[in-house]
């Protein structure tokens, strides 16, 4: 029951995960893009 629970935990955690990574990496993108415009 106790590996059932925590394989539960990491099915909504890893999606989560993903998805502020995807964020983060958007928002490191959009602001990298102007500077490489301006070298």
């Amino acid at each position: 029951m106790g590996v059932y629970k925590e394989n539960q935990v990491m099915g909504s955690v890893i999606p989560f995960a993903i998805l502020i990574l995807a964020l983060v990496v958007f928002n490191v993108y959009l602001f990298l893009l102007p500077m490489a415009h301006r070298m």
